[in-house]
């Protein structure tokens, strides 16, 4: 067989990249997180419900000053009960940086990356193993359960949520192997992850302690954990710092504490919300399976068997553990009656963890194969320099596909501004802030500078987050009303901004308006009469 000479230059090229690699392998974490996580994060609109409810919270923040009771339209929101950490971090990112997407969706993308960083630095300095570390990685970002709607690339709780459940969890997990001496630092840590879990979404943060709290059990160290003094000391620190905000919160906005019982004790895992859709018990493994956890889940089994197999201790005890979390979180998510495809959320980091240790193992397994039966004995090289060879040509192979798949599907296409003749309200929302950003620099012939924005949707937050935004900069007060444009009458001697086709013909024949301005398909129209019919249909009857 004819030998292959390898490069001298490539050789040497690879020897050094490997004498760096740790640090070429957060050239390369940083330079992903980017593309997946921040490339083109402000490209699309604010969506409805969620997203653009934590906007206006974070606004109208911004503008009054509370940072005990979230704002909805001028009012107390006792919808949204969440404590108010991620609102915090927005109307931060909204003050200094600006009202607009890209603001509402930052804290959520750095969160996803410091998830990244830390299942990095997890698995490379505590585990000590660096190609699970780098893989571990590759395959959490690759997740579109992680990447995807409402986590990691939107203006919501989750992605705030996973990296402190993940931080507490890896956290809890090394405090109970670690020296005595190290324990306070990583109790301190775990409290503080507590404390923010709750500050972010309540209850929620805490869905992830009946796992630890059975894997201690399993280590026989409860009556270890029970007699520590620090351990009771985090514990009253917790209970001051996180109970403590929703009683301050009661003070200052009556009857919050009930809201919060109705809304997150027991209206959602014991009822369904209203409105929301019946799901059954294999709801979640139904997603996980079909994509969002795809293909990673199909290796997911054959990964925790080739690790419980390792001689290696640590490995064995962390396949418990993130068998026992995964299991447990899984349960409580599914016996929930309320089901939303976002809480799924925190298992992937800690299966990502898992598979990057399958993989490693699995590399190793077949680079010593590869080498030991000369499979490679054509290139021309040391035994080491092949099987770094082998190690990059595997991991490329792997995850170029899914990584490139991921990125067209859940960043390139779903991000893209709204068509013109989209009908969604989060996508005529958009129409009306481009609109708005025209209409500051126009010159309107009209006595007030009050417009009234016609509204399509009586919960139309979207629409109200960028009526609200633009009033920071406009010259004229907008003002969107909850009422549909076909209950609502307006007067003559109005101003009505409108960027919807099917409403306008309506309000075309309702009324006789003079255009003020106009950009296809928005525009702005003076109220001079009602029409006819109007007229008679108001006319008492005799």
């Amino acid at each position: 067989m004819t030998k292959i000479e390898s490069s001298p230059k490539f050789i040497n090229a690879l020897n050094s990249l490997y004498i760096y690699r740790y640090a070429v392998a957060l050239f390369i974490l940083i330079v992903l997180c980017y593309l997946v996580f921040f490339f083109r994060l402000g490209a699309g609109p604010v969506r409805q419900w969620d997203e653009s409810s934590l906007a206006v919270n974070a606004l109208e923040m911004t503008l009054n000053g509370n940072l005990l009771v979230k704002y909805l339209d001028g009012k107390p929101d006792l919808i949204n009960t969440k404590p108010p950490l991620a609102i915090w971090l927005i109307a931060a990112c909204m003050k200094y940086l600006g009202y607009h997407e890209f603001s509402l969706r930052l804290p959520s993308a750095i969160s996803a990356s410091i998830t990244a960083i830390a299942i990095y630095i997890f698995s490379k300095q505590y585990l000590q193993d660096f190609k699970a570390s780098l893989i571990a990685v590759l395959v959490l970002i690759t997740s579109i359960g992680f990447t995807g709607e409402h986590v990691a690339r939107t203006g919501d709780y989750d992605a705030m949520l996973v990296l402190w459940i993940t931080i507490y969890s890896l956290a809890y997990f090394i405090y109970l192997h670690s020296e005595t001496s190290k324990k306070p630092f990583y109790l301190a840590v775990i409290t503080v992850a507590l404390v923010f879990a709750v500050w972010t979404k309540g209850i929620a943060g805490l869905l992830a302690l009946p796992g630890l709290l059975i894997y201690t059990a399993w280590q026989k160290k409860v009556r270890k954990l029970l007699l520590s003094p620090q351990v009771y000391c985090s514990g009253i620190i917790f209970l001051i710092l996180a109970l403590g905000y929703y009683l301050l919160t009661e003070q200052y906005n009556p009857g919050y504490l009930q809201a919060i019982a109705a809304n997150e004790l027991t209206g959602r895992y014991g009822d369904l919300v209203p409105g929301g859709t019946p799901r059954g018990f294999f709801y979640y493994l139904a997603n996980i399976i079909s994509y969002r956890f795809v293909p990673w889940i199909y290796v997911l089994p054959f990964c925790l068997m080739i690790v419980s197999l390792s001689e290696k201790k640590i490995f064995k005890d962390f396949i418990f553990f993130s068998s026992i979390y995964l299991t447990s979180y899984f349960l409580i998510i599914s016996y929930s009656k309320t089901k939303f495809n976002w809480y799924d959320a925190p298992l992937y980091p800690i299966a990502s963890l898992i598979i990057g240790l399958g993989f490693s193992i699995g590399f190793k397994l077949i680079a010593d194969y590869c080498c030991s039966h000369n499979l490679f004995n054509s290139i021309k090289a040391e035994t080491l320099f092949k099987r770094r060879l082998i190690y990059v040509v595997l991991i490329s192979s792997i995850f170029l596909m899914p990584f490139f798949n991921n990125f067209y599907t859940e960043i390139d296409l779903s991000n893209v501004p709204f068509r013109e003749n989209d009908w969604t309200i989060s996508g005529l929302a958009f129409k009306y802030r481009e609109y708005f950003t025209k209409l500051a620099t126009a010159k309107l012939d009209i006595k007030t500078n009050k417009l009234q924005v016609v509204n399509i949707n009586r919960y139309n937050l979207p629409l109200l987050f960028y009526t609200q935004a633009a009033n920071l900069t406009s010259p004229y007060l907008l003002e969107v009303k909850w009422e549909n444009p076909s209950e609502k009458i307006f007067i003559t001697g109005e101003t009505i901004v409108n960027c919807d086709a099917n409403t306008q013909e309506d309000l075309n024949r309702r009324y006789r308006m003079r255009v003020l301005h106009s950009d296809s398909p928005c525009g702005t129209f003076l109220i001079e009469n009602t029409s006819s019919k109007i007229k008679a249909d108001r006319t008492p009857q005799k």
